[in-house]
C-alpha cells in the first residue's frame, strides 16, 4: 500500500472519533480514516500531527493528506480548538 498511494511513512494517525467544536466544521474527515500528510508533510504519528498543529494554523484551510478505504485522498480541513 506504501507504494501504491506513493506514501512517505508506512504509518499514519487513525481518526477514531470527531469532536464538534464551535464554528468548526470539517465534515470531509470522517471516523476510520488514517492521517499520513499535514499540508504535504508526511506524519507518522500523533507526536508529528501535535507538531504541525500550531498556532499558525488554527483557523486556517489545510489539505490532509488521508487512507480512506486503502486509498490515498487529499482533503481540506480548518483545524481549531475544543474548549
Amino acid at each position: 500500500m506504501i507504494g501504491l498511494n506513493r506514501l512517505k511513512t508506512s504509518t499514519g494517525v487513525s481518526v477514531f472519533e470527531i469532536q464538534k467544536g464551535r464554528g468548526i466544521s470539517n465534515r470531509e474527515i470522517r471516523e476510520g480514516d488514517i492521517i499520513v500528510e499535514f499540508d504535504e508533510k508526511p506524519v507518522a504519528g500523533v507526536d508529528d500531527l501535535h507538531k504541525y498543529l500550531s498556532e499558525e494554523v488554527i483557523g486556517q484551510k489545510v489539505t490532509i493528506g488521508v487512507l480512506r478505504n486503502g486509498i490515498k485522498q487529499h482533503i481540506s480541513a480548518v483545524p481549531g480548538e475544543i474548549r
